[in-house]
């Protein structure tokens, strides 16, 4: 009993510890420190001449302010460094004002599928099923290779997975989440071929989406030098004809170096 007790108190502290870790993580956390910096460099920069009228010449106070604001917005380097606090400090609050839009508009959305949204399901007749069970990708249409990429992300523990709602969406046709961070995925070649440029773009949505990575699966229906520019933007390239096991066995490969950890 002693012994449960002591293993129930050692789950019960991990996940308390693991919580404050991921508290600590949140990307909100790094928005909001953002905004009170560029809060402190504007503030600064108009309190400033105030701050330093104490050791400007004058009768009064009031005189060693005018000298001190007269100083400040006069000199050259002084109007460079207020100028530079002003600008940083504005640009830090549009992208964060920006940052946090983009995650209450998400969230919203969440809870609307949340609240709204129930996964009919299929019929027993329907080819899309057929379509789920093949381990290829290779001649879908591509409803059908979505449903059964969403299916098989669903199977190996992605409980969030959802298709861009932002536009543009950067190439980007599902974005799954789960313990191990936020993934986009792309599945090219299946309407026409796949092109460097689009692995580029695609590349983008990467970081406008903010995910931790990007997975290309590409069919045969590419260009021979796709494969090559995906590895130079770092995004695994997945053969659309194996897409389970390779994505199996890169998913593995992440949870267990996250287990060493």
């Amino acid at each position: 009993m002693k012994k449960q007790q002591s293993i129930h108190h050692h789950e019960s502290t991990t996940l308390t510890e693991d919580a404050k870790l991921a508290h600590r993580s949140s990307p909100l956390r790094a928005v909001w420190l953002q905004l009170a910096l560029s809060f402190g460099l504007m503030v600064y920069a108009a309190i400033c001449p105030i701050l330093f009228a104490f050791f400007m010449p004058g009768k009064n106070y009031e005189q060693k302010i005018i000298v001190s604001m007269n100083y400040a917005w006069t000199t050259l380097w002084t109007i460079a460094l207020l100028g530079l606090f002003i600008v940083v400090g504005v640009y830090l609050f549009i992208d964060a004002v920006r940052v946090l839009l983009k995650y209450f508009i998400r969230a919203r959305e969440k809870r609307d599928d949340v609240a709204g949204h129930v996964r009919p399901q299929p019929e027993t007749n329907s080819a899309v099923p057929l379509m789920i069970m093949r381990a290829s990708l290779e001649n879908c249409t591509q409803e059908q290779a979505l449903e059964a990429l969403t299916f098989y992300l669903e199977q190996i523990g992605f409980a969030d997975v959802e298709k861009p709602r932002l536009e543009p969406n950067y190439g980007v046709h599902l974005i799954a989440n789960s313990n191990e961070g936020r993934f986009a995925f792309m599945i090219g070649g299946l309407t026409q071929t796949l092109t460097m440029t689009e692995v580029e773009t695609f590349a983008t949505g990467r970081a406008y989406f903010e995910c931790r990575d990007a997975l290309c699966i590409a069919t045969s229906n590419a260009t021979k030098d796709t494969k090559r520019r995906a590895s130079e933007l770092f995004i695994p390239y997945v053969d659309a004809a194996h897409y389970s096991d390779e994505l199996t066995n890169y998913f593995t490969s992440i949870r267990s170096k996250k287990a060493l950890v």
